[in-house]
């Protein structure tokens, strides 16, 4: 299956200021999507008839003020995965540029999922600690970590079993291969982070 993501932009007001938005659409090496959308953009996710779907972030939220609905997402900082309800989109990840926007208004349009591209979210947790999170996977399911922190680098290492994933080839936006048809666990640092920069954890792999 296929994963469409449709955008209406309605950019009148910058166009009459002559000036040109720029939205950055990162295709990652499993498939998957980071939209990077300039800071303050404000951000709706709609289905095909226009009605709001409340997205969620699993993990780290980049609209201001973290709200707990995305009515009028205002973008603030970082990147993070999203969800949507009953698994209805797949299309996971938005990013904010380092530059302030115009307030423009951008309609993403999740469809359909596709398939064994998978994300894990490197982020800090409530107490500046790292941790790496994702959903459950497969064994030759594709997976590409992403940290929460726009051009903020991070290593993955100590995969047990070593088979898991090939740390060599994981980088923002790499994907890897999983190799094994069980749990692995691995270290992950995150400098970023102002408690525990480095942990363990682990690749979630089911039957």
């Amino acid at each position: 299956m296929r994963c469409l993501v449709q955008l209406v932009v309605l950019g009148f007001l910058c166009a009459l200021a002559g000036c040109a938005p720029k939205v950055t659409v990162q295709v990652l090496s499993n498939g998957k999507l980071m939209m990077y959308v300039p800071k303050g953009t404000k951000v709706n996710w709609v289905n095909e008839t226009n009605d709001s779907v409340q997205v969620s972030f699993p993990f780290a939220n980049p609209c201001k003020g973290s709200p707990s609905t995305t009515d009028n997402c205002i973008v603030e900082n970082g990147q993070a995965i999203y969800e949507c309800p009953t698994g209805s989109c797949e299309d996971p990840g938005i990013g904010v540029k380092p530059t302030t926007g115009r307030h423009l208004d951008f309609t993403l349009r999740p469809i359909v999922p596709r398939g064994t591209a998978i994300l894990y979210q490197v982020y800090c947790d409530a107490g500046g600690n790292v941790v790496a999170n994702g959903p459950k996977v497969h064994q030759n399911d594709v997976v590409s970590w992403v940290p929460d922190a726009d051009d903020q680098s991070f290593t993955l290492s100590g995969f047990d079993p070593a088979n898991a994933c090939n740390p060599n080839t994981i980088t923002n936006g790499v994907a890897c291969t999983v190799g094994v048809s069980s749990n692995a666990t691995y270290q992950v640092n995150y400098n970023v982070c102002k408690g525990n920069k480095t942990s363990t954890a682990t690749l979630n792999v089911t039957q």
